[in-house]
């Protein structure tokens, strides 16, 4: 009796398994692995607690279990990678078949042909990640897409391609502001890998973030001040939101809340904005339990989204007398945020001083990016040539890093289990 009672929890236990792996949807092997793991670890310790004394150790049993687990794991994989090789096969079957007509009616092999070649390789790489339920083979085949897509790009003529040429800066531009407004304008980042690029300004309460979007903001858009990000409203400091300001079709610049001092509960959320895991447009709220932060990053994992390339930069007022305290945790902060983004932070000193020490100690803390910088505000923002090339060489320098950054080749699904691993472990123990 005892024998069958066993046997009926060992089952029960196999086939609950097995009910919520089938539950579930699985976009990567690492998603697969992770609920493998976790719910045979359940049914163990449900096991244990249901096991009935018996000649046959409870140990013997739990081994049985273990290998009954390890069989229905693997016609669960097949089950999961047969699914996802028919769905991502006839979808990738579908999106070529429009490229294959334009090549049969050499739409690409003419003049304007590179335009209109990226115009829809651009939009099937659209289409490809926006399509959800691809399931476990959807990045293996996107890079199947990528190759031939850019195999595709490598067959049209040198002479068609040469006008679309990313432009280049030459010595002396940096003190053109017609050259660098066109440099940052024409910006694109490399199709299907990034959504748009954002500069994340993260910094202390009333050190001029908003300020600092609006002087963006009016240093590209050629026309009259407005003061976007709420300078007048805010009045030192009452931005509480986390908001995205377009600069171009690319580029875009995301106010924040600043903090009163930079602990771990600010650092987390910084952390998070960096790592494409906080939303926008919300309130952004320092203090939360540890349940709301786990929730948040499960919720975010779960989008089916094409990622965002972002660049920290750290604002900071001249006049802010930094204690070595202060430059301490900032330091730690700075190198954790460059280990997370692969960009080093770009520092931007508001109210520009010479005889200010935080260039020194920024540089000191090994920052090779500090910009001083005056804004234009509300009481005064008549356009000035000088503060123009320090916003326009801010942001060609921030584009200048991103190109250097795209050289290197980082899995995206991989960073991003590598992100929520260490922002569960930081929230823990905050």
């Amino acid at each position: 009796m005892t024998l069958e009672k066993n046997q009926s929890s060992i089952r029960r236990s196999t086939e609950s398994y097995e009910n919520k792996m089938k539950a579930q949807q699985f976009n990567t092997e690492e998603e697969f692995q992770s609920l493998h793991e976790s719910l045979q670890e359940e049914a163990l310790r449900e096991f244990e607690k249901s096991y009935v004394t018996h000649e046959k150790s409870q140990d013997e049993y739990l081994h049985q279990l273990e290998k009954d687990l390890k069989e229905k794991r693997g016609e669960l994989w097949k089950i999961c990678e047969d699914s996802s090789l028919k769905k991502c096969e006839d979808l990738l079957k579908k999106l070529k078949c429009d490229v294959d007509q334009a090549l049969k009616e050499n739409k690409y092999h003419v003049t304007g042909g590179f335009d209109a070649f990226l115009k829809d390789k651009d939009n099937i790489i659209r289409v490809y990640n926006e399509q959800t339920d691809k399931g476990i083979k959807a990045q293996e085949f996107l890079k199947k897409l990528s190759d031939y897509l850019e195999g595709i790009e490598n067959t049209i003529p040198k002479t068609v391609q040469a006008a679309k040429k990313r432009k280049q800066l030459k010595r002396g531009d940096s003190r053109d502001c017609d050259q660098l407004s066109d440099y940052v304008q024409d910006y694109q980042l490399p199709a299907g890998r990034f959504d748009r690029l954002l500069i994340q300004l993260f910094g202390y309460v009333g050190h001029g973030k908003s300020s600092f979007v609006n002087s963006c903001v009016y240093t590209l858009s050629n026309g009259k001040f407005q003061d976007l990000a709420g300078e007048g409203i805010s009045n030192g400091g009452k931005t509480m939101e986390r908001r995205a300001y377009e600069l171009t079709s690319t580029i875009s610049i995301v106010d924040n809340r600043g903090f009163a001092m930079l602990g771990d509960a600010e650092a987390w959320e910084i952390y998070a904005q960096l790592c494409n895991f906080a939303p926008f447009n919300e309130k952004v709220e320092w203090n939360k339990s540890f349940q709301v932060r786990n929730d948040g990053l499960i919720r975010k994992m779960k989008e089916n989204k094409t990622p965002d390339l972002i660049v920290p930069a750290f604002v900071c007022s001249s006049e802010h007398n930094l204690s070595d305290a202060e430059s301490s945790s900032i330091k730690m902060f700075l190198r954790k945020a460059h280990q997370l983004t692969g960009i080093q932070p770009f520092v931007v000193l508001t109210k520009d001083r010479k005889d200010s020490g935080l260039r020194t100690k920024f540089a000191q803390m090994g920052i090779e990016n500090v910009c001083p910088i005056e804004n234009y505000i509300i009481s005064d923002h008549f356009s000035d040539r000088h503060k123009h090339l320090n916003f326009l060489n801010f942001l060609k320098d921030i584009l200048q890093a991103v190109n250097f950054h795209l050289h290197e080749s980082v899995n995206f699904e991989t960073q991003r289990y590598e992100w929520m691993s260490f922002l569960m472990q930081m929230a823990n123990n905050i």
